[in-house]
């Protein structure tokens, strides 16, 4: 394996254990070759909803604080940001083994600058702590009310 595809599995193996610790409902890992997502996750919410989001994981060496910068082609970008599914991207510094997080929905796509094909966003992150996992998961929550509001508006 190269250093980049070590760096890569580590930063996934990681993002798998803190996944698992929020208790998904089923957790899958997508391995199709250059697939826009890692892993879908699926958690059932207290109004009876399942909330399916996809995620992206990014490895890095380099330290993550408040700000990751997210390198990607434009279509992937593309794919993060107009998907029907809440995307969760997470950052993985694997030489401290720490976490970061943030929603695909909050990039914004116009604050993107572009190089060679490639467009960089200067992405702001959350630690992953006991506290920010509490709000990720109110989050989750409010998605599945979301859900549950508009099936009792259009039933079946």
């Amino acid at each position: 394996m190269k250093d980049y595809e070590l760096l890569g599995r580590r930063g996934q193996l990681l993002a798998e254990l803190f996944l698992q610790d929020l208790k998904p409902q089923h957790l899958l890992e997508v391995t199709t070759p250059r697939a826009a997502y890692d892993y879908f996750v699926g958690f059932k919410t207290k109004s009876g909803a399942t909330v399916t989001i996809a995620v992206e994981v990014k490895a890095t060496q380099h330290p993550v604080r408040d700000h990751f910068m997210l390198i990607t082609t434009r279509s992937h970008l593309d794919t993060l940001t107009r998907s029907n599914l809440p995307v969760l991207i997470i950052a993985v510094d694997v030489k401290k083994n720490q976490l970061f997080f943030s929603w695909a929905s909050d990039i914004d796509p116009h604050k993107s600058s572009e190089l060679r094909n490639h467009c960089r966003i200067n992405l702001p992150v959350k630690e992953a702590n006991d506290a920010t996992k509490a709000e990720l998961l109110a989050r989750i929550e409010a998605i599945g009310s979301e859900i549950a509001s508009r099936d009792r508006a259009n039933p079946a």
